[in-house]
């Protein structure tokens, strides 16, 4: 088995969707083990500990998106990375959701929503949050490398108005302490259950990385 990388420079992919990538690589003929994501610090550190980290990888910035495995030949890597991209691409007779390159043009949108997913790069995750937040929405982060005390802050205005906001990818910083994540109670993780599947979402995603509008 040999180490096979596919690097895209400056396109961004959620958490969500590299989850997903990373399942389907792991399943494909010739495939011992692979993983998919951004070339974030933690995204390094943990192929790192599977063996899978390269210098190619170990020069790549946030903004870029990776896939790694161990396979029995190129071949069987090219073959596999394809199957990854076709079987996460929308089917044409799948209906495409609609998503906004900001809270503000997505509840412009989409009046009704009460619910704003957020799936952009860290460094602009805070300033949507709060616009969404600002606007009424609960808020479900998708959004790798935000620092520590930017997520308390999303979190404790959350709180002010009453509203729910839950980040599910890493931050940029750790804490031994796991509740210094959390700003919002304990009980949110139960209510996230009951709630997210019953409201009207509005999703905000990059159409490319290099800004926010």
């Amino acid at each position: 088995m040999k180490i096979f990388t596919k690097i895209e420079r400056d396109r961004y992919i959620d958490s969500l969707e590299t989850l997903s990538e990373t399942a389907i690589l792991n399943e494909q003929p010739g495939i011992e083990t692979g993983y998919v994501g951004m070339a974030t610090n933690v995204f390094k550190d943990v192929i790192e500990e599977i063996g899978l980290s390269t210098p190619e990888i170990e020069a790549c910035t946030e903004a870029d998106y990776v896939i790694v495995a161990s396979a029995e030949s190129e071949e069987a890597f090219t073959k596999a990375v394809e199957t990854v991209w076709a079987e996460s691409a929308p089917t044409d007779d799948t209906e495409k959701p609609e998503s906004y390159l900001s809270s503000a043009a997505a509840k412009e949108a989409e009046p009704r929503a009460n619910l704003c997913q957020i799936s952009v790069p860290g460094e602009y995750a805070l300033e949507e949050v709060k616009k969404a937040l600002n606007a009424g929405m609960h808020c479900c982060v998708f959004s790798n490398n935000v620092p520590l005390e930017q997520e308390r802050e999303m979190k404790e205005l959350a709180r002010e108005k009453g509203l729910l906001c839950m980040h599910w990818c890493s931050p940029a910083s750790t804490t031994e302490d796991p509740s210094e994540l959390w700003a919002l109670p304990a009980q949110e993780f139960s209510m996230w259950q009951q709630f997210f599947m019953r409201q009207e979402a509005a999703s905000v995603r990059p159409s490319a990385p290099a800004g926010m509008t």
